[in-house]
């Protein structure tokens, strides 16, 4: 995977895993819904945040790990 910005990686990571315990998630799924956040994260340029497309397969990619 090529880095194109760490701007605002904690924050999505944060933010997946809040939004994933909101929905009743295990502890487990909240984790790699954070980490999935903030790798996706890391494919955005400059300040954008994740694209929920690249979460979502980050977070397959993930979980099958």
């Amino acid at each position: 995977m090529k880095v194109s910005s760490a701007i605002g990686a904690g924050d999505s990571f944060l933010a997946g895993m809040v939004w994933a315990m909101n929905r009743n998630a295990s502890l487990e799924q909240a984790f790699r819904y954070g980490l999935a956040a903030a790798s996706a994260t890391l494919l955005s340029i400059g300040t954008a945040l994740c694209d929920p497309v690249d979460v979502e397969r980050l977070y397959r990619e993930v979980a099958h790990a």
